[in-house]
């Protein structure tokens, strides 16, 4: 999980998840500025389907081109705006709870695709959205501010650059009061 004031940091520059570079498709990114960033990272031996955290209204996946960077820790280091330069599925989503998502998907090396099942309008908490085909990959949520709390033995392991194995399903934080 990122702060609003922490950016994904590479050797050369900083970018915000929340810019025009990564999301290219979502028409108002300034909303998600100041939120909550949730980065799940799957390795090729993990669940390769994502699901909707909440209830809400799904907009129709918009795909934005790109390579298949590895998304392993070492090459986050390496090559600059990595996720900005993979192949990309961006759905918006307005859910019951947390208001509006940007729920991205981000293909890499071992990927063929990213497959999409849902259909877009009224979807439900735990409903599958899609799945990557076989290797590794990631998924981005970006929240708007003051719409989550991450649990804090999250955002702590997080701001030490550890990362924490959840199976899906797993609650992540709740709706910020």
């Amino acid at each position: 999980m990122l702060s609003y004031k922490q950016r994904l940091k590479f050797p050369s520059k900083e970018i915000p998840l929340a810019s025009n570079l990564f999301l290219a498709s979502v028409a108002d990114v300034q909303r998600f500025r100041r939120g909550a960033a949730l980065i799940v990272r799957l390795a090729p031996y993990d669940y390769h389907r994502f699901h909707f955290p909440d209830r809400g209204k799904a907009n129709t996946a918009r795909y934005i081109k790109g390579r298949y960077h590895s998304v392993n820790p070492i090459a986050l280091a390496k090559v600059p705006n990595l996720y900005c330069y993979n192949k990309r599925s961006v759905t918006e989503f307005s859910s019951e709870h947390f208001g509006r998502i940007a729920y991205v998907e981000v293909g890499a090396i071992t990927i063929g695709s990213i497959v999409q099942t849902y259909n877009p309008g009224t979807v439900a908490r735990g409903q599958e959205k899609g799945y990557f085909q076989y290797g590794g990959s990631t998924l981005v949520l970006l929240f708007e501010p003051g719409a989550i709390a991450f649990d804090r033995d999250l955002v702590q392991d997080s701001a030490h650059g550890l990362e924490n194995h959840v199976l899906a399903g797993s609650k992540l934080g709740k709706k910020q009061s």
